[in-house]
């Protein structure tokens, strides 16, 4: 699987919009992480009303998300608000429709157990029997392109995370 999931619900909900007018915000994703394009003037007033506005609400500034989020990139947006597990980033319309809510969610924080993955392989390049300790999805690219025999791109992946897996692994 390339995520977990957690359950959701209407008692657990934050409307984005009790806190910020959303439509000077251009909210481009929503739940359980919602990223935030605010025009440039209006990112550092928006950045103040939302953190600290939820107690089930982290906000982050560009360049603030923490690494085990794997935020570190030209495209990430100026406002990330990411929802403690189980929780929903929403509006109140939304709410008012409750059908119209999630009832489970992924991305949330990488390290609750809830978001963990099943990796299960076969085949000549895995070693037969061995049962892993977790490990983060991020490194499974270096691990394909190491089996596939191709330069991977770069990427926030290190073969040696995973390369215990492997039938050639000789540590």
């Amino acid at each position: 699987s390339d995520h977990g999931m957690a359950a959701n619900s209407p008692d657990r909900a934050i409307a984005l919009d009790r806190f910020i007018d959303i439509a000077t915000a251009n909210v481009v994703d929503w739940n359980p992480v919602a990223a935030l394009w605010p025009e440039p003037s209006e990112t550092e007033r928006i950045y103040r009303q939302l953190a600290g506005a939820h107690p089930h609400l982290s906000v982050y500034r560009r360049g603030e998300v923490p690494a085990r989020y794997h935020y570190d990139h030209p495209r990430t947006p100026p406002i990330l608000a990411v929802a403690d597990e189980g929780w929903i980033i929403t509006t109140t319309d939304r709410l008012e429709t409750p059908l119209r809510l999630p009832g489970g969610s992924h991305g949330y924080d990488p390290e609750a157990p809830s978001m963990g993955a099943l990796f299960v392989a076969g085949g000549p390049a895995f070693r037969s029997g061995y049962v892993a300790a977790p490990f983060e999805n991020v490194h499974l690219y270096e691990m394909m392109c190491s089996i596939l025999g191709i330069e991977p791109a770069p990427n926030d992946g290190e073969l040696d995370a995973v390369a215990h897996v492997l039938a050639a692994w000789d540590p």
